[in-house]
């Protein structure tokens, strides 16, 4: 291994060991890893929680979905297939879906998805006049900005 990739490796371990020793107590002790859903299974990302425990996670891989976990009863559903394009999601302090589409979906744009009806508004695919190219991930504050 070239001194460049090692040190890059070492340093990655070093990394993880410092996230391991940190996440000690978050987890209780015997914790196991658990699958849950193949949804997403060539290339998931996006995953965010709903207030009721449910999970949301996207399928970037063309041409792209969004699903919906259910911890409760064990059951995935797909919410939208194709997804659009969207490659990140958050659920805001009204439990509507923020999504991040980006311009596989032909329209880039931040687009709010009320969770309840499944009604889409775009709520941006501009800044200060130029077009979104694509926006992968967002996130919103107590106020709701996002």
């Amino acid at each position: 291994m070239c001194h460049f990739l090692r040190r890059i490796f070492l340093t990655l371990a070093a990394v993880a060991l410092a996230t391991a020793a940190a996440a000690q107590g978050v987890l209780p002790d015997g914790a196991k890893w658990e699958k849950v859903s193949s949804a997403g299974k060539t290339f998931g990302e996006g995953v965010v929680a709903a207030r009721d425990g449910t999970l949301y996670l996207v399928e970037i891989a063309p041409p792209g979905a969004v699903f919906r976990y259910n911890p409760a009863n064990g059951e995935t559903t797909t919410v939208m297939d194709p997804s659009g394009g969207v490659g990140g999601l958050h659920v805001d302090k009204n439990g509507d879906l923020l999504i991040a589409r980006g311009i596989a979906g032909g329209a880039p744009g931040i687009v709010r998805r009320n969770l309840a009806t499944g009604a889409m508004t775009v709520l941006a695919d501009k800044y200060q006049g130029k077009p979104f190219v694509s926006p992968n991930d967002l996130t919103s504050d107590a106020q709701g900005r996002i």
